[in-house]
């Protein structure tokens, strides 16, 4: 454990690979990555950090993958993924982070699959509490399960600065949304993290098979 970040990775275009590993009970981040390259997390294990569990900001051309990971007990968010040409999120399990289970934001066309997030508690000025937020980027939520939620199972919002037409779009399936105060959230504008927002885009919801509960 250590006061700040478990494990912190700043790059240029080189891969950025994390095999393995358990990253626990550190002061802020369990593992931070910042790189204009692609960046594969694979059977890491992040635990009781101070905030994100796995924090991955990267590049608009790199590739970001995360695959057989497991987050629990984040004071922050459990999974957040900033940028990225696009993203690929499989078998990763959160459980009882804060805020947002899996938060991605201006990131290119995203898949995650065979995933569950559950458990998400509000922060402590009462708001979010949400399993996955997709904030201006094009998620597909792919054989995932969000449950037991304070808030949403999904959030979806939009913001026209990035230069699309959706703003944000959500599209399911199979996903299996349960026992949380509501299924799916999917609003206009800007957000707590998302600014600034000069202009504002919808968000965009296609259904292709959910069972919302």
């Amino acid at each position: 454990a250590n006061t700040k970040n478990g494990l912190r990775a700043t790059t240029g275009s080189g891969l950025v690979q994390v095999a393995g590993g358990s990253a626990s009970s550190n002061g802020v981040h369990g593992v931070e990555v910042f790189s204009t390259g692609p960046v594969l997390l694979s059977g890491t294990t992040a635990a009781a950090n101070g905030d994100v569990g796995l924090n991955v900001q990267a590049g608009s051309g790199a590739l970001i993958t995360v695959a057989n990971a497991t987050v629990n007990g984040s004071k922050g968010i459990g999974l957040f993924v900033v940028g990225g040409s696009g993203v690929v999120v499989d078998k990763l399990t959160v459980k009882d982070a804060v805020g947002a289970g899996a938060m991605f934001r201006l990131a290119g066309p995203t898949m995650v699959s065979n995933s569950t997030i559950e458990a998400t508690w509000p922060r402590a000025d009462g708001k979010f509490g949400d399993g996955i937020i997709v904030l201006s980027s094009d998620v597909t939520l792919q054989n995932t399960v969000v449950a037991k939620n304070a808030r949403a199972g999904v959030l979806a919002m939009g913001c026209g600065d990035i230069g699309n037409s959706y703003g944000a779009r959500l599209t399911t399936k199979n996903l299996l949304a349960k026992c949380n105060a509501f299924a799916i959230d999917y609003e206009n504008g800007s957000g707590a993290w998302l600014t600034p927002c000069a202009t504002t885009a919808k968000a965009a919801l296609v259904d292709n098979g959910g069972n919302f509960t």
